[in-house]
């Protein structure tokens, strides 16, 4: 249950920092589980009437985000996280911060032993055009382009009639190919959660010839980039191909190949952008699959976003899906003039079977900024994993005891049944279970009420 709480929240404050990039916004978030296939009804109905007692409050801003566990009316936790300069600091409840280092797993991560694997693979489209000016200054260090008109066909974007040609020999490209990495992640990783991805990209060592295509819309404006060439990737030498563009308001797309000279690893990301608009009504869908083949073990999973927008009504369904699991996400928003307020369904299934099934009921409203507090302050920067976790173990404990209160009410029969179903084998073989030691044995006995 403890990381399930804070999987909610790192869930909030991705989701609601999005939209304070102007003013405070304020989300309050309540909600109840539908399915699951580790209760039974008795264990739902207990399940639900804890959560009825239960209200997550999310304060998002420009350089941050607040996030409250409120039990009863009362806020029992707290946790607050800021971005700066020097990385990022996290407050647990007004009275501790510590610091990880801006490429490094935050306290609140580290916390709930979770990553960004579940963030939604997005980028903002004009990522490209924001990043063309530097990208293309880098290369005419190296070389100077050559005109072309050709046409190039980027599906959904809008047709591009000319580009200007790069053609970059492997000393060259070898030299400039971190920078432009360096140039360009910014840009399309904007909270930072694909960082691996990119400096995988950026060790890529060419061994040939590369060419590059900056391509013109009619206009002249920047639509997008193919490239072309061969490479080291993950130790295979490989031809790799990418194509990007993006029209505003039409829509664009992204694939990317990289596939072995010899043998049979491959890499595959198809991403593609729909934009339309029918009457009052502006429909976008988004579609990415992935497909990696390394050393004979094979990877893929596939995303998919519709959104649907009319006057001050947003609606949408977003699924992930990766192996036999899958996860659903479907809601819908009402715009008002003191804020939004809606609900979005959240499925989970294994095949057709569906493992977890939840509604969450949310509304937003403008607010004040939280004022900065000042309290003691612990770098975790450079800490392995373990040993950070080990000095955030008081702040576990904390919530543990908040989520203790939420549990106390309950009558020990229904609380022992809700524990009971809800218990994995973790419980006695997670990483959290002290090592027996030799010559030690010990026997845990349950109780029942």
């Amino acid at each position: 249950m403890k990381r399930l709480m804070i999987f909610m929240l790192c869930l909030w404050m991705l989701a609601a920092s999005a939209g304070a990039e102007n003013a405070p916004l304020q989300l309050t978030v309540t909600g109840k589980v539908t399915e699951s296939s580790r209760l039974s009804d008795e264990g739902l109905r207990i399940l639900n009437t804890v959560l009825s007692r239960l209200m997550i409050r999310q304060t998002a801003f420009p350089d941050g985000e607040r996030a409250e566990l409120v039990i009863d009316g009362k806020v029992m936790w707290s946790v607050e996280r800021r971005m700066d300069a020097k990385g990022t600091v996290v407050i647990f409840s007004d009275m501790q911060g510590y610091r990880t280092a801006a490429d490094e797993p935050d306290a609140l991560m580290l916390l709930s032993s979770t990553g960004r694997e579940m963030h939604i693979p997005l980028f903002a489209p004009d990522a490209y055009e924001a990043s063309a000016a530097d990208v293309y200054d880098l290369m005419h260090t190296a070389v100077e382009p050559v005109l072309q008109k050709s046409t190039t066909t980027v599906q959904h974007a809008a047709s591009s009639p000319r580009y200007d040609r790069y053609t970059l020999t492997a000393e060259q490209m070898n030299i400039l190919w971190p920078k432009i990495v360096a140039t360009a992640q910014p840009h399309f990783d904007r909270d930072g959660g694909e960082k691996e991805y990119w400096q995988m990209a950026a060790e890529v060592v060419f061994t040939g010839d590369v060419r590059i295509k900056r391509l013109y819309d009619t206009a002249g404006k920047e639509l997008g980039i193919q490239l072309t060439g061969n490479g080291i990737l993950l130790g295979t030498e490989r031809k790799i191909s990418l194509l990007m563009g993006y029209t505003k308001g039409k829509g664009g797309s992204l694939t990317l190949s990289a596939k072995a000279l010899k043998g049979k690893d491959n890499l595959k990301i198809n991403a593609s952008l729909k934009e339309r608009t029918k009457e009052e009504e502006t429909i976008y869908t988004l579609n990415c699959d992935f497909t990696h083949v390394l050393q004979g073990e094979t990877k893929s999973g596939d995303f998919a976003l519709t959104l649907k927008h009319a006057g001050d009504a947003w609606s949408g369904k977003a699924s992930w899906q990766q192996g036999n699991k899958s996860l659903t996400v479907e809601g819908s928003v009402l715009q008002g003039a003191d804020g939004m307020q809606g609900n979005a369904i959240i499925t989970e299934k294994e095949k057709k079977k569906v493992l977890f099934g939840a509604e969450l009921l949310f509304q937003t409203e403008k607010t004040q900024q939280p004022e900065e507090r000042q309290v003691p302050m612990k770098d975790l920067s450079g800490m392995t994993q373990e040993r950070a976790r080990t000095v955030l173990y008081p702040e576990e404990m904390t919530l543990m005891r908040a989520l203790m209160y939420l549990l106390n009410d309950l009558p020990e029969e229904a609380r022992w049944h809700l524990t009971h179903e809800l218990r994995t084998d973790n419980w006695h073989t997670g990483d959290d279970v002290p090592v027996i030691n030799d010559g030690e044995q010990w026997i845990v006995e349950e109780d029942t009420p």
